[in-house]
This record gives C-alpha cells, sequence and structure tokens, in this order.
C-alpha cells in the first residue's frame, strides 16, 4: 500500500512539474504558445502534460523496437525527431496550445527538457522511477548474471580521476560532496589516503588496482628503442596490448562490468574502455551495444544532453575569460587542442554515460563494476586542482554518486559494496616553459653534443583520449570500419569532427632523432637512440660531456634518475647522490625534498628497472610553496612526483582496514577479497 501512495503522490509531482516546465517553455520559444488566462493556461498545460504521457506510453514501447538499431548510430538524434513530432501531434490534439513549425518544435523540445529537468531537479525526482527505467529493468531481467557462478555479495567501484586525499578533505570541510559527506557520517564507510607510487598516471595506476600488476609502464607514452616506436596509453591498440600483457584471467572485473576505464580488468562486459576497443569478443561487443543502446534510447537523453554540453561550453568559455581578465597565474590557454569539446565529452557524455550503465548493470547483477569519472581531471590539468572550476565538476558528480547509492543498492538483486576511490592526485604550478622560456627539450638540445636532435614527445595524460573510444564503440555498432552503410556513414559523419580536434591532442610517432624525450608532468624518459639498451651515465656523459651536470644543476630540475657502470639505478640532485639499490647517499639525499625518502627510493628503483624506462629519467624541481614545474603545459598535472599527484584515496566499507599501501598494486588484493563474501540480507530482486 505504502508503494502504491509513493507511486501516486510521484505521479502528481511529475504532472506538475511538466505542466510548469511547458509554461515556462512558452515564455522562452515564440512560436509555442497558451491560450487564455494564466489559471487557464495552467489547466490547458496539465491536459497537455498528461496527453504527452499517455502518447509516450503508447509510443515508447514502439521506439524501443524500432529505434533499436539506429538510435545509439545516431546519438539519440532520432529520438530527439520522435519528440518533436510526439510535442507537434500534441498541439494538433489539444485546443488552446500551439507549437509551431517543426524546426521551432524541435526547439522547443529543447527547450521543455532543458526546463523540465532543472525543475525536476529542484523537486528531487529522479529518471529511475519513470517509464523508460521499468523498460530498461524489463530488458536487464533477461540477462541477469547466474549467482551460482558469481555469488555471494558485489563491488561498486567509483573512479573519480585525479581527486587527491588533500582535496577531497578540503571539499568535504567546505561542506561540498554532501552525498559523499553523509556516506563518511553515517559511520558506514571511511576514508584512507595511500600512496599510488610511480608513475603517477592512469593506464600504471589502473593496471595496478585491477590486475595487482603494472610492470613496465613506465609513463602514458614510452619509447621503445627496438622498433623505433612511441608507445602511447590513448593508442587503442597499444592500450589493448598492454592490457593482454598484464591479462591473467584473474583481474579485478572478471565477469564483471568495465565503464569509461584505461584497463579492462578481465571485464566480461565492458563501455567505452579505452584498451578493450580492439580484438574483443563478439559476446562483449554485443553487451558493450546493448547498453549503449538502451542509454541513447532514453526519451530524453538527446536533449538533456545537449543542453548539458551546451551550458558546460558556456561556462568552460566563460571561465577562460575570467582567468584571462583577472590575469589569474599560473594559467594555459583553455582554448588549445581542442579542450573544450574534450571537457563536454569527459564532462557530460562520458558522465551520464558510467551512471547509466553502473545503475543498468547492478540491476543485472554484475559481480564486479568499475567506472572511472575523468571530468575533474580533465578540468583541474586546465584551470588548477585547487581552483573553483575543478571543484564545481565535484559537485555534479556527487549527485550522481547520490543517485548510484540510493537507487543502485535498493533495487540491485544483491547486495553491493561501494567503493569512491581515486587512482592518482593533481600537483600543480607554473610550466617549466612558463618558469624558464624553454621546454625541457629545448633544455636538451642546449646542453647535448653539436647538431643532436631532440624529438619531443607530450606524453599528457589527456581524457580527450577517453572520449574517442567512445566515438569508437559507437562507431562498432553500426557495423565493421570497412561497411558504408547508412549507420556506418551516420556515425562517421557525426564523430569526424570531433575526431578532427581531438586527433590534435595525439602525438606524431617521433622522427628519427638521437634523442627521444617523452613528457608526463613532471616528468620525463630520455631515450639515446643510437644504442640499444640502457646507457649508463658514464656512457652519457663520454658521448655527451657536460650533459649531466648542466641537468642536474638547473634550477628546475630537481632529480636526474640513470645507471651506474653495474647497471644498477641511482638518483642524483643538485646536492647529493643516492644509489638506490645500496641505499649509499653522497652529500645530501636528493630525495628528502619528496617525501619519505625510502618509500621514493623504492618506487624509483622499481620504475628505473622497467624495461623500457629511459636512459635517463628527469623530475622537476618541488619547489618551496609546494608546487611542481610541469614538462608540458598543463597547470594541475600528474605522472612524476612532488605534491599531490602520488596521494589518491579510497572511500570503503567502515569494516575493511587499508594498510599502509605504496604504490597502486596494493589495492589489488583489499578490493578483490571483497568480491563474493556472503552476506544473508539480499536486496530484493527487481
Amino acid at each position: 500500500m505504502r508503494q502504491v501512495m509513493r507511486t501516486a503522490v510521484r505521479f502528481v509531482v511529475v504532472w506538475i512539474v511538466e505542466a510548469l516546465a511547458l509554461m515556462l517553455a512558452t515564455w522562452i520559444v515564440p512560436s509555442m504558445a497558451f491560450e487564455g488566462d494564466g489559471g487557464s493556461q495552467f489547466l490547458t498545460a496539465l491536459g497537455v502534460s498528461f496527453i504527452l504521457a499517455l502518447l509516450n506510453a503508447v509510443v515508447r514501447p514502439v521506439l524501443v523496437v524500432l529505434l533499436w538499431p539506429i538510435n545509439a548510430a545516431t546519438v539519440g538524434l532520432s529520438t530527439l525527431v520522435i519528440n518533436a513530432l510526439v510535442l507537434a501531434f500534441t498541439g494538433w490534439l489539444v485546443p488552446g496550445f500551439t507549437v509551431g513549425g517543426l524546426l521551432s518544435t524541435i526547439f522547443a523540445t529543447l527547450i521543455l527538457a532543458a526546463v523540465n529537468t532543472v525543475l525536476m531537479s529542484l523537486v528531487r525526482i529522479e529518471d529511475e522511477g519513470s517509464y523508460y527505467s521499468g523498460v530498461t529493468r524489463w530488458i536487464l531481467s533477461h540477462t541477469k548474471t547466474d549467482p551460482e557462478e558469481w555469488p555471494g555479495r558485489g563491488i561498486v567501484m567509483l573512479e573519480i580521476d585525479g581527486l587527491s586525499h588533500t582535496v577531497l578533505r578540503q571539499a568535504l570541510g567546505a561542506g561540498r560532496l554532501p552525498h559523499i559527506g553523509a556516506l563518511l557520517e553515517s559511520g558506514t564507510h571511511a576514508l584512507s589516503p595511500y600512496d599510488c607510487g610511480l608513475p603517477s598516471q592512469t593506464s600504471a595506476c589502473q593496471a595496478g588496482i585491477m590486475f595487482g600488476e603494472n610492470w613496465d609502464i613506465p609513463a602514458f607514452r614510452w619509447y621503445e628503442k627496438e622498433n623505433g616506436k612511441i608507445v602511447s596509453s590513448s593508442d587503442l591498440d597499444d592500450a589493448a596490448a598492454m592490457n593482454a600483457r598484464l591479462s591473467n584471467g584473474t583481474g579485478l572485473l572478471r565477469g564483471g562490468t568495465g565503464v569509461d576505464n584505461h584497463m579492462m580488468g578481465d571485464a566480461d562486459t565492458a563501455v567505452a574502455v579505452m584498451s578493450g576497443i580492439r580484438g574483443r569478443t563478439p559476446e562483449v561487443k554485443e553487451r558493450s551495444a546493448k547498453l549503449l543502446n538502451l542509454f541513447f534510447i532514453n526519451p530524453y537523453m538527446f536533449e538533456r544532453t545537449l543542453t548539458a554540453a551546451l551550458s558546460d561550453l558556456f561556462v568552460e568559455l566563460w571561465q577562460g575569460l575570467r582567468q584571462r581578465v583577472r590575469d589569474v597565474q599560473p594559467r594555459v590557454n583553455r582554448l588549445h587542442k581542442g579542450y573544450p569539446v574534450a571537457r563536454i565529452g569527459t564532462n557530460v557524455v562520458l558522465r551520464n554515460v558510467s551512471t547509466f550503465t553502473v545503475l543498468a548493470e547492478m540491476l543485472r547483477g554484475s559481480p564486479a563494476i568499475y567506472t572511472t569519472y575523468v571530468g575533474y581531471d580533465e578540468v583541474a590539468h586546465h584551470a588548477g586542482p585547487l581552483t573553483k572550476d575543478a571543484l564545481d565538476t565535484l559537485d555534479a558528480l556527487d549527485d550522481h554518486f547520490g543517485r548510484i547509492i540510493r537507487i543502485g543498492t535498493a533495487k540491485a538483486p544483491r547486495r553491493y559494496d561501494v567503493f569512491i576511490l581515486s587512482d592518482h592526485g593533481q600537483s600543480w604550478g607554473a610550466t617549466f616553459r612558463q618558469r624558464y622560456g624553454i621546454t625541457v627539450d629545448e633544455l636538451l638540445e642546449s646542453l647535448l653534443s653539436e647538431q643532436t636532435r631532440v624529438a619531443a614527445v607530450d606524453a599528457t595524460e589527456h581524457a580527450g583520449g577517453q572520449t574517442s573510444a567512445l566515438l569508437t564503440e559507437v562507431q562498432q555498432m553500426s557495423g565493421d570500419e570497412e561497411k558504408t552503410g547508412l549507420r556506418t556513414r551516420i556515425t562517421r559523419g557525426l564523430g569526424k569532427p570531433i575526431r578532427r580536434l581531438l586527433r590534435k591532442q595525439e602525438p606524431e610517432t617521433a622522427e628519427p632523432a638521437r634523442v627521444v624525450a617523452c613528457s608526463s608532468g613532471n616528468l620525463a624518459n630520455v631515450y639515446f637512440t643510437h644504442q640499444d639498451g640502457k646507457l649508463g651515465l658514464a656512457e652519457i656523459e663520454a658521448a655527451h660531456p657536460g650533459l649531466l651536470d648542466g641537468l642536474v644543476q638547473h634550477e628546475g630540475i630537481g632529480l636526474v634518475i640513470g645507471y651506474g657502470d653495474d647497471g644498477s639505478a641511482v638518483v642524483v640532485g643538485r646536492g647529493g647522490r643516492r644509489d638506490l639499490v645500496t641505499g649509499g647517499i653522497e652529500g645530501e639525499d636528493p630525495l628528502l625534498r619528496y617525501g619519505d625518502p625510502e618509500l621514493r627510493a623504492r618506487q624509483i628503483r622499481r620504475v628505473a628497472e622497467f624495461p623500457h624506462a629511459g636512459d635517463l629519467i628527469l623530475v622537476s624541481t618541488l619547489y618551496e610553496d609546494g608546487t611542481v614545474a610541469a614538462f608540458e603545459e598543463l597547470v594541475g598535472n600528474h605522472g612524476g612526483l612532488g605534491g599531490l599527484q602520488t596521494e589518491p584515496f579510497i572511500i570503503h566499507p567502515a569494516d575493511m582496514t587499508v594498510p599502509p599501501i605504496e604504490d597502486s598494486r596494493g589495492i589489488f588484493p583489499l578490493l578483490n577479497a571483497r568480491r563474493g563474501l556472503p552476506d544473508a540480507e539480499v536486496a530484493a530482486s527487481t
């Protein structure tokens, strides 16, 4: 009885809100109008709202069938047209309600969706109780996970890419993130920091979290001497090869689901996972297509995504202009390399895809679900991790987390442990070029022997690659790349301008050069390409006298890591030298400024031992104010050492103990141990 009353109250509230949204939309759309005075207009609006609901109840089941093959290929555009036609038909049916022509009706549909979204959020009514959600649950009920194959408790992992423990604590202290704050205050969950180790970037950190291993991932991009190739974590083929090298069938997501991640983690279902786009089995591709179709068949998804994207674009342009007017320092060009487009993709589209897919897979009973929300990291790169611009993105994320915790855990057929975590943090500061007027590759060229050319590879971890992965995912739904059918042409046409912008972020394979420098945050791997294997410091000095001393003495270079005559790793700073194998120190320990020197020594030694680590590894200075100097043009950065970039966090069930962790691999056994825990309290089946 209580459920019936709750449903009835919700129906009345939604009915009234829809009527108010219609009236507000008439103030914005000139061709859309109600006749009569205020009272009669509201009554007419109630009638229109009711008829729209009836038409949707009749039309939506047909749409699910008819639009299923093409809706994702048009990124929901066909649903927008159908919604406009339904609205126009309603205007024809109801006296006293005028809509206008088709184009104005489409515009009215967009405005109505935007107003409706705002009003629904104000009264805290969510789409998950709607008819559409019922259709979704009905479809998913036919593909539930077999409880005998994957028994016990499931785990849901929500990653906020790039958010450090320190910034999270500051945001909570300032009253932000109310849902996360309530989760911690309830006593069911606790917050623990950990150290992600080196390199402090997503491909390495997620490999550690999902596989318990991230061997030979020395940076987001690196150089392979044996074949003269740049390996990029954002290249779909390279990412797939990286994942395949680590996968052994026991990954954290075995039998489960990955969304918008870098690593697959042996997931059976994967949506927009960088390393899972190439070489997927037909079964995995089919499950991904089904989830994306469910996402795009949502009657309001296109309108709401488009209006939210336009709003986010306006916010970004305003924030960038405000920085320039106020002469905020440090800052970078926030229009460079199509960043506003990447921001829309990550902060709006991928965020919505993540939340929808997590909820859908919880309804299906997936044993393990992991998704990455990359919006904060993307904005923090360009604005700074502690700025209001970046922190504002967390407020929207918190609402999504609240929906997942409230709705997913209530309606899922199994109990879930929910984890909120980050893979690394972000440090900040003026870039190396901004401080010293040259880039790190230009510094190298100035110190090398005459006519020795340095090929620079900006190895920035950029979320544009994730947006590109989603576009590729949608295109694969419309057929093989060599096909030229209507759906394929539509998908390519819609994605081409976006890909053109995002492609500018990707570096070209290094041209033939004696030296290749791959920069990632405030860390750079430097390779001398004329000789296979790693060159020792003595060999480098013999070939390029004065290079090492010039690097060590430069104010912006804090650490130079290289190899002794016996191949053992050493780290050199302006005031001293440390042998990373024996622990012997000459002069001042160069690691003192970067935290626990023993921990940093272990972390650096491990990376230096990677087969594809550079002949030299450079780390920028950690300045007195806690900032670092990124070797690429981003004020928020990560990938190396210094500042908050190695300080992620995990929010976990309070009955779980998190010991000291010194690299991301330590997270894997903790999360893996929570999978399948027996629990007598099982949520009611949907």
